[in-house]
């Protein structure tokens, strides 16, 4: 069964992943910082699906396919798809795939924004660990999904400075108040903030986040 749902899951995240990149919305850009990290994630995402199809057809049907795992990478992705989507609507006009900040920025407290500050970098985490494990792809995991989620970390510091200093204390105090990644986690906050005007902010995601990301 699976060898036949497979192909058809793989086929929707590609789908879903071009529609999303080249459906942006048209806008004035604003001033982006290290953009290459975008590179490096795409370029990583990218071998993550590559390696997860590869491993799938030439290792894990030879070994067998645990069906749990399968599902728990599925219930992954498409809860992550719906978080994302959640983010994206929440952000509107202002959803950017880079570490941009936008003119006439403000700190968004609603939606999945009321509970973390990075609900687009969770799904997106959350994302980069099922694709693999719907195949059973180990390696692709170890390889190509654990230096993911190193990247994507040093981005979110990379954001998270910008913005404290765009934002101030009305980032600082985002940061006091609502948590990184998981409701549940202790609160996180950089304290290399030097800025202390209240400008605007933004957040993005993969990840432009918050209503300006």
């Amino acid at each position: 069964m699976i060898r036949f749902i497979y192909p058809l899951f793989m086929t929707f995240v590609i789908g879903q992943r071009l529609i999303e990149t080249y459906s942006l919305p048209k806008r004035k850009g604003g001033e982006i910082y290290q953009p290459h990290t975008l590179t490096v994630l795409t370029l990583l995402h990218l071998a993550c699906m590559i390696g997860s199809i590869v491993e799938f057809y030439g290792l894990a049907r030879h070994r067998g396919i645990v069906l749990s795992v399968s599902a728990l990478g599925f219930v992954l992705y498409m809860g992550a798809l719906l978080l994302r989507n959640w983010a994206k609507y929440t952000l509107g006009q202002f959803w950017s795939l880079q570490v941009e900040i936008l003119p006439g920025h403000r700190i968004i407290r609603e939606g999945p924004y009321q509970f973390v500050r990075h609900p687009a970098y969770t799904a997106i985490m959350m994302e980069i660990i099922g694709i693999p494990l719907v195949a059973n792809a180990y390696w692709t995991f170890i390889f190509f999904s654990i230096p993911y989620l190193f990247v994507l970390i040093w981005r979110v510091r990379v954001e998270e400075r910008a913005l404290a200093r765009v934002a101030g204390s009305s980032y600082v105090r985002f940061q006091q108040e609502v948590p990184q990644f998981l409701p549940f986690f202790p609160l996180r906050q950089f304290r290399d903030v030097r800025s202390s005007s209240e400008p605007v902010q933004s957040e993005n995601i993969d990840s432009a986040e918050n209503k300006k990301s």
